[in-house]
């Protein structure tokens, strides 16, 4: 009698992990067909495994949780997905009921005046009603965008990692629940020492490969934001970092430098002494000012020079004015003009700002003609 309380704590574990793989999964049919094609293979399903019980004592011994991998079958056909992407849900949905199984197991042996299965199946429903939406939530949320958005060897890996932890969580049910031989004992404890070790040797790799992959992106996101000829941050970078100083409400001073006659170069002497001209200038004008501040390109022949306002602007703005660089392989340096604005005296926005910086390099520009 009491085996009916045993039988329907696992139809709560099938459920669970029904309803969660349920709501990960992209269906094919609707969702009445699922429940109806489902509940006629879990009656096939459970009569076998209610002729096993009547054999063999393999109560609570994980045995279930290697059967139901033959769920596979019908949820290749009524869910639309890889079977790769459907076995990592269904370990995921596994490990945790199993664990959940488990941790019941152990709870209910606490109350021996109690009958076993009974309270079994009464704690297990506990903790389910405690855990479930949380669990849901995170596979929902956070294991399927790792799963959708990982790279084919890290999907390869979280499969195998998965599948490890599944056979940990029998092995650890088997120990705890079965007396066992002395030898078949020891077997079990070498290979749950055998499966911890892969699940902690997989999960490193995972880790390697996620900060592999972070790694990449912020150097891809570097090289986005630097000018491929000077080395010089660019616009892109400029107007996120002068923003930034803004939003924190931080002073500074903004010169906006337009190269005099650049076209008059790339006429007379070619591109790639245009281009030899502008790196020149790049690295002479970082040189003498990258102790103060940034230097960004922003165009063809247009820098910004960003100062955070401290003691000695006035010294700074001199420096800008006074700035020049040896001849460029033969090329005389034909100066720059060069318009500055500060936030937050001349202007609050930060358009404003370059507005106001590139009016004055203009007007100085039309005062030298």
């Amino acid at each position: 009698m009491e085996n009916i309380f045993f039988v329907l704590a696992m139809l709560e574990m099938l459920c669970v992990n029904m309803y969660t793989f349920h709501k990960c999964s992209a269906k094919r049919v609707s969702t009445f067909a699922v429940i109806l094609v489902m509940g006629i293979f879990t009656v096939l399903v459970f009569s076998t495994f209610g002729l096993l019980l009547g054999k063999l004592n393999i109560l609570g011994s994980g045995a279930f949780m290697v059967l139901g991998v033959v769920y596979l079958v019908p949820l290749t056909f009524l869910y639309r997905q890889p079977v790769s992407y459907s076995v990592s849900i269904m370990c995921s949905c596994w490990i945790y009921t199993m664990l959940i199984f488990v941790l019941s197991a152990q709870v209910s042996s606490l109350f021996p005046q109690w009958s076993y299965k009974i309270s079994l199946l009464a704690v297990q429903t506990g903790l389910y009603v405690l855990t479930i939406r949380p669990f849901s939530k995170f596979v929902t949320q956070k294991f399927l965008y790792i799963l959708k958005n990982a790279d084919q060897k890290t999907k390869k890996l979280l499969l195998w990692l998965g599948v490890s932890w599944c056979l940990f969580a029998i092995l650890l049910n088997y120990t705890m629940i079965f007396d066992m031989p002395s030898f078949g004992a020891k077997i079990t404890k070498i290979l749950s020492l055998c499966a911890s070790a892969a699940n902690a040797l997989m999960t490193y790799q995972i880790f390697y490969s996620f900060r592999r992959e972070n790694q990449n992106a912020l150097e891809f996101g570097i090289a986005l934001r630097l000018d491929a000829l000077t080395g010089l941050k660019n616009r892109t970078a400029f107007f996120e970092e002068a923003q930034a100083l803004i939003d924190s409400h931080i002073p500074f001073t903004l010169f906006f430098i337009d190269l005099d006659n650049f076209k008059s170069i790339n006429d007379d002497y070619g591109h790639v002494k245009g281009d030899l001209y502008l790196k020149q200038f790049s690295d002479s004008f970082s040189a003498g000012f990258s102790s103060f501040g940034t230097v960004y390109r922003i165009s063809g022949d247009e820098f910004v020079f960003l100062h955070i306002n401290g003691k000695h602007d006035h010294l700074i703005c001199q420096k800008v004015g006074q700035f020049n660089m040896r001849d460029c392989d033969g090329i005389p340096f034909k100066g720059f003009s060069v318009g500055s604005a500060s936030y937050p005296e001349d202007a609050q926005t930060l358009n404003l700002l370059v507005a106001a910086a590139d009016k004055q390099m203009y007007e100085g520009k039309k005062a030298q003609d």
